[in-house]
């Protein structure tokens, strides 16, 4: 199987943006492309990485964080 290259900042565009509203709302990747201004391949294949290291949950239902990256955002340890 062929690695993907990491797109951090592409990453980082997509855990803040998930993080940043006051609700934990579920998204499709194609609002989260909208959002960030990402094609929405790209934010794909960022989001299936991030799912792969335990950062998102991911299913048909659509993205959100996982509790440990909210509640690490809770702590301050993700700075928004």
């Amino acid at each position: 199987m062929h690695a993907q290259a990491r797109r951090p900042k592409l990453e980082r565009a997509i855990v803040l943006e998930l993080l940043s509203g006051e609700d934990e709302r579920v998204w499709s990747c194609a609002e989260l492309a909208a959002a960030i201004g990402a094609p929405r391949e790209a934010v794909e294949e960022a989001v299936r990485q991030l799912r792969d290291v335990g950062i998102l949950d991911a299913s048909a239902n659509g993205v959100c964080a996982t509790s440990a990256a909210v509640r690490l955002d809770a702590l301050g340890l993700i700075g928004i």
